[in-house]
């Protein structure tokens, strides 16, 4: 078995499960019955815990998988971007002139930003390994 280190404070299960997942291990879930006890001090409410809890594996996939995360992240906006600048296009070629200078600037400014974006997953999984 290997190491299992964790990095963050908020609670280990969900990073425990996602690497044991990563590692290989079989993962199953085991139904079990429970009494009630005292309100949570940790959470008010829910809503809370999930917010939490949602942050907390978006920082594991971003430290575990930056590559993969950042990719993602970047290729949207790259997306965006190319579709903003396509229609942009069809506009010039419909209409003979684009007439929407800041829609250009935004195309531009979303397509380089989502090559900027999946560089840093590119230098974050070249550091990370």
């Amino acid at each position: 078995m290997s190491n299992m280190s964790y990095i963050n404070t908020f609670t280990y299960t969900q990073e425990q499960i996602i690497k044991a997942a990563k590692q290989g291990f079989k993962i199953t879930e085991i139904p079990i019955i429970t009494r009630k006890t005292r309100a949570s001090r940790l959470f008010k409410n829910p809503w809370q815990y999930a917010m939490k809890a949602w942050i907390n594996i978006l920082r594991i996939y971003r430290d575990y998988e930056p590559l993969m995360f950042f990719g993602r992240v970047g290729a949207v906006f790259f997306s965006i971007g190319v579709l903003l600048g396509c229609w942009l296009v069809y506009r010039f070629f419909t209409l003979g002139y684009v007439g929407r200078t800041p829609s250009v600037i935004l195309s531009l400014l979303l397509i380089l930003m989502g090559i900027q974006v999946i560089l840093f997953g590119f230098l974050a999984d070249m550091i990370r390994k």
